[in-house]
């Protein structure tokens, strides 16, 4: 039986979160993008979402540090912006996802689509649109570079 609890973000989750995220994503990029250019961007991209956003977690009730899944997300008055949502393996057909998604206000707007991800949307009934230029929705854009991962840095007072 799985006791499962949702449970905000603690920061000894932040690696799981970067090693789960990162090779889940990963094998769904094409395959002509070299892995180290793919780790490098996809890690500032991650870094960047996890400043701004909230992340929710489900964990094993008794051993709150075994993770079972997460969602990375933004709720706004109107709508929710989902970044990624991710279930180990093991956990899957468990509700472990839906139970993290459930908690998104309508519609969703979604910025990484995989193909799990897909399935796992057309399931769900929520209003949803992919929309991956909402991840740099307030990005500040360094002039010498087009680059979408290295925010400007302002100069401190």
């Amino acid at each position: 039986m799985l006791t499962a609890q949702l449970r905000e973000f603690k920061p000894s989750d932040k690696n799981f979160i970067f090693s789960a995220w990162l090779r889940s994503y990963q094998q769904q990029f094409p395959k002509d993008c070299p892995k180290e250019i793919f780790y490098s961007r996809q890690h500032a991209v991650i870094e960047y979402l996890l400043g701004k956003s909230k992340v929710l977690v489900v964990s094993d009730m008794i051993d709150p540090d075994h993770l079972f899944g997460f969602m990375v997300y933004e709720n706004h008055d109107d709508c929710s912006i989902l970044h990624y949502l991710f279930v180990k393996e093991a956990f899957k057909g468990l509700k472990v996802g839906k139970k993290l998604y459930d908690t998104l206000k309508e519609p969703v707007f979604y910025t990484h689509r995989t193909g799990q991800g897909i399935r796992f949307l057309e399931k769900t009934t929520k209003v949803r649109v992919f929309n991956p230029w909402l991840i740099f929705e307030d990005f500040k854009w360094e002039q010498s570079s087009p680059s979408p991962i290295s925010p400007k840095k302002e100069p401190t007072p």
